[in-house]
């Protein structure tokens, strides 16, 4: 089973394992391994055939190890590798939407990502798609780990939520039980109660009207503490749900203003850093762009083209965390589009006299 407990290992009463050909009839604790190359094999041939090292599979001879031994998810070994093919790629090609210009450029880097997975999956042209697979690898180590990161944070951030939510559940379960416990214990006092006072010769009419008023009551103020009890979850989880990267309480919290979207106080806040008039493009393809992206051309920089860097020495200085997007383009075009919006001076400001420099013997 997986961590998420979501997901269970497959297993079926006409298990058999294609070695000793032991079935569960002979040992009902059977359990049956998937290798790389998807073969299954029993734990004791496992143990007997892999105990001194690798060795090579009795199915097909690839040579594998013990601990590369794997659960059986799916029913289907052919659905079993295409999922794993599918998880190895997704670990690779992890970029998001926002990461590209437009959506254009988003669907020809899925549509890539496609391709090379049907390559993978149906074994077509492997020299060639492993070796992308690696320039891509070696091309982006930063984006993808980056990416991973922001993976990792999003997934334990639901696990919290699904955590609190469980919780939650948990209380008002409770809740509702000791409600009820508490409704049973009412009604068994209000019946002792009135047959106290019927002895006593008192009016079943009145004491009816009486413990209905109560009732009512009661019912009432349940209501009540039923409906602040939902306004203190639906904050507590909206509070969670907007600040779990800060972790302050939404009480705390100053209201939105206009002001907090800028940098500074004062005249320092409507300074403009002229990003609006221009828009990056991604690296081309020669540069460390996904090769067979349609439309990734970038800028033609005549420091980085081909003839002056290897691809050797592009893939070291983006896997050192270089990126021409952000620290040569970007600083390039800015400092072009930055004095655009600057005030020109007024005619009385260029005929005044530069101040002298000079100091006085």
């Amino acid at each position: 089973m997986d961590k998420s407990r979501r997901i269970s290992e497959f297993s079926s009463s006409d298990d058999k394992c294609p070695q000793c050909k032991t079935d569960r009839y002979l040992n009902p604790r059977l359990r049956l391994l998937v290798s790389p190359c998807y073969h299954k094999m029993c734990e004791s041939c496992i143990d007997r055939i892999f105990s001194l090292g690798p060795a090579p599979c009795p199915e097909c001879g690839k040579k594998v190890s013990k601990n590369q031994f794997t659960a059986q998810t799916f029913q289907d070994l052919g659905v079993e590798r295409e999922v794993a093919v599918r998880r190895t790629v997704a670990k690779l090609f992890n970029r998001r939407q926002e990461d590209f210009v437009d959506l254009k450029a988003y669907n020809d880097y899925l549509e890539e990502v496609e391709e090379i997975t049907f390559n993978l999956i149906h074994e077509i042209d492997l020299p060639r798609t492993n070796a992308k697979l690696e320039q891509y690898q070696a091309a982006h180590r930063s984006a993808i780990a980056s990416s991973a990161n922001i993976s990792q944070q999003e997934s334990d951030r639901q696990a919290r939520v699904d955590e609190e939510e469980k919780q939650a559940r948990k209380a008002r379960a409770e809740r509702v039980r000791q409600q009820e416990e508490a409704e049973r214990e009412e009604r068994e006092k209000e019946r002792l109660e009135m047959m106290r006072e019927l002895e006593k010769g008192g009016d079943p009419d009145e004491l009816l009207a009486q413990q209905r008023r109560k009732r009512l009551e009661r019912e009432e103020r349940q209501r009540l503490l039923d409906l602040e009890t939902a306004r203190r979850e639906k904050e507590a989880a909206q509070a969670s749900a907007n600040g779990a990267a800060g972790g302050a309480d939404a009480a705390d919290r100053r209201p939105w203003s206009l002001d907090m979207i800028l940098d500074f106080e004062g005249p320092l806040a409507f300074l403009d850093d002229a990003s609006a008039l221009f828009s990056v493009r991604k690296a081309p393809t020669a540069l460390g762009g996904l090769e067979g992206v349609k439309g990734a051309a970038g800028y033609e920089d005549p420091w980085l083209t081909p003839a002056w860097v290897t691809k050797e020495q592009i893939a070291r200085y983006r896997a050192g965390g270089f990126d021409w997007e952000r620290q040569v383009w970007t600083r390039g075009i800015r400092a072009a589009c930055e004095g655009i919006g600057a005030a020109p001076l007024s005619d009385d400001r260029v005929d005044r006299p530069v101040p002298s420099m000079e100091v006085d013997a």
